[in-house]
């Protein structure tokens, strides 16, 4: 499969390269078209193994809402953040975004000390 992509190693974000676990390599592509979507915010669309078979593919809604699925499960998601299965929203190392509302659930935490911040955090 040609196309750039994102991998993860372990959890964490990488550019370029592989993910590999139990011996096995899989590739995490974020610009894979879809009929209905086009990823532009880096959400992986697309997983394949060595071979470039398709394991994992997903759709989303404009804010991030699961469209469409298979069955496999993926930890990275929209924009590539971990969805916490708790509260059914996306964690980003610093507060959480709704794709319900399409909002963050929490302030930015660097604004706290900015005065006249309000705007900001809309």
């Amino acid at each position: 499969m040609q196309g750039t992509g994102t991998v993860w190693v372990d959890d964490v974000r990488c550019e370029e390269g592989v993910s590999r676990k139990e011996d096995k390599s899989y590739y995490y592509h974020c610009d894979y078209p879809s009929t209905m979507l086009r990823a532009s915010l880096g959400s992986p669309r697309v997983m394949t193994d060595q071979l470039g078979n398709v394991i994992w593919r997903q759709d989303y809604y404009a804010f991030g809402g699961d469209y469409a699925s298979t069955s496999l499960g993926n930890l990275h998601k929209f924009t590539g953040h971990v969805k916490d299965d708790a509260t059914g929203q996306y964690y980003a190392k610093a507060r959480y975004f709704t794709t319900q509302l399409g909002r963050w659930s929490q302030p930015e935490p660097l604004l706290r000390s900015v005065p006249g911040k309000s705007f900001l955090e809309k």
